[in-house]
């Protein structure tokens, strides 16, 4: 793609691209024109914009958060129907399949150990999944850093405890990266992978 501000929807009857190939078969008249492909350029506020309007309308008929919306978008492609017909068939088997657990009691101690470094710290300094398994912010941020560096795979990142399977939220992404000058850049690459998923996950999009 020549832009990252320039996507395309394939879906779309606004035709602004029609192929003339016809890949080697011998089509003509009417038929020769239904095989055209259609194209509308998008712009990136358009894509930000149809993302947000396919969330909503799955928070709206399950009951979720945005960003469970967006785990269980992800998964099945963008397809809100499939979204629909999964949840309702089997939720308890959607909920685990994108780290979706229920909240665990909160500890209420002064201070607590890091599960990472193992260290104590006061437990305004420690952060925690659902799980309420506890790390403090300097290792969640070097956990988050790697996660973020190493590519798209962080949108579906897991608490950093070996074995559990609860979600990291995108808001402690955004509040732990967003702690430190050197780790706030990030913030933008992890939304640009969770933008660009609407495109290259979604079978009625390419680029």
């Amino acid at each position: 793609m020549s832009s990252d501000d320039e996507y395309y929807d394939s879906d779309d009857q606004m035709s602004v691209e029609d192929s003339d190939e016809d890949y080697g078969f011998d089509t003509t008249g009417e038929e020769a024109a239904q095989r055209k492909s259609k194209y509308l350029v998008l712009t990136k506020a358009d894509i930000l914009r149809r993302q947000k309007e396919a969330i909503e309308q799955v928070t709206s008929i399950l009951g979720i958060s945005d960003d469970d919306a967006a785990r269980v978008l992800r998964k099945y492609k963008w397809d809100s129907n499939r979204v629909n017909e999964e949840w309702f068939t089997d939720m308890d088997a959607v909920r685990a399949a994108v780290g979706m657990v229920d909240d665990a009691p909160e500890t209420h101690s002064s201070s607590d150990k890091c599960m990472i470094c193992f260290e104590e710290h006061p437990r305004s300094s420690m952060r925690s999944a659902a799980c309420q398994h506890g790390f403090c912010t300097d290792c969640w941020a070097g956990y988050l850093s790697n996660a973020v560096t190493s590519g798209p795979s962080v949108l579906d990142l897991r608490c950093p405890l070996p074995d559990c399977k609860a979600k990291v939220p995108v808001s402690l992404v955004h509040e732990v990266l967003g702690l430190q000058p050197k780790t706030s850049q990030l913030v933008q690459r992890y939304d640009t992978y969770a933008l660009r998923s609407f495109v290259e996950d979604n079978r009625a999009m390419v680029w």
